[in-house]
């Protein structure tokens, strides 16, 4: 039934018509993997004022500076995730060999 009601909307003359588009709309919506995926991201009007004025004052476009800023959030956390596991193995490793020291002086 939906599709019987937009025969006629937009130039479409019959229910191949519909289907047509639905496809060509489909095919076009998906990401293609020689390009790379998409993310739709909700900025909300604050932010999206701000990279707006960023893009118009650096040249950019709100994609190379979405890339750009998701590239540096990941790293950081990557850092973080890596100084954390360091500073645990480290804080693990003295634990240990005060352990081991008491064991070793224990009569």
């Amino acid at each position: 039934m939906a599709l019987d009601q937009m025969v006629g909307l937009d130039g479409m003359r019959n229910r191949s018509d519909v289907i047509r588009l639905a496809v060509r709309q489909l095919i076009e919506a998906a990401p293609s993997r020689a390009v790379g995926g998409t993310l739709t991201v909700d900025l909300g009007m604050d932010l999206s004022d701000k990279i707006e004025m960023f893009c118009s004052i650096h040249g950019d476009s709100p994609d190379q500076v979405t890339r750009a800023a998701l590239r540096t959030h990941m790293k950081a956390e990557m850092v973080a995730s890596d100084d954390l596991q360091t500073v645990l193995e480290a804080r693990h490793q003295q634990l240990a060999n005060r352990l081991r020291h008491r064991e070793d002086h224990t009569p």
